[in-house]
């Protein structure tokens, strides 16, 4: 057993990972106003599914809240390659596909994904392709303006 930020900073992603464990999130409650602020269209940046949004997944209600509303995900994968940090590999060990394609199973409740132009991931929902790096201003307007447009193709 070992803490994500021993595993990530001082093992630098070693070794292998075999599953995850969100530790406290049994007795843990979304705070005063989270499930009625997740009434409102959600969107899921290009976040690590496992580490950054699966912690807030496993909070009581969470969950239902964003079934129960339009949620666009920007992937933070290109194909088969995370952007950044070990998403693959920790998508691997809560045995999901650690790709665009696996973000459909850890992300069951998304109406609609915003994903690479050049990432052949194919969805049973609205997909919208763009180049979804963002490096500028100009590049987050670009990936704004498929955010929006993957919003107006649920509604």
């Amino acid at each position: 057993m070992m803490h994500f930020q021993e595993y990530w900073v001082a093992n630098r992603g070693e070794p292998a990972v075999e599953t995850v464990e969100f530790r406290g999130s049994s007795n843990a409650e979304p705070a005063p106003g989270v499930l009625e602020a997740l009434s409102d269209t959600v969107v899921i940046g290009p976040s690590n599914p496992v580490t950054s949004i699966g912690p807030m997944l496993a909070l009581p209600g969470v969950a239902k809240a964003l079934a129960e509303t339009t949620v666009v995900a920007v992937s933070p994968f290109l194909g088969d390659d995370a952007f950044s940090g070990p998403a693959g590999d920790l998508m691997a060990a809560v045995d999901a596909e650690p790709s665009t394609e696996g973000l459909a199973s850890v992300y069951p409740f998304v109406d609609a994904f915003v994903i690479d132009a050049d990432d052949d991931a194919d969805f049973d929902r609205p997909t919208v392709r763009t180049d979804i790096r963002i490096d500028d201003a100009e590049d987050a307007a670009r990936v704004t303006r498929a955010v929006d447009d993957a919003i107006e193709r649920v509604r």
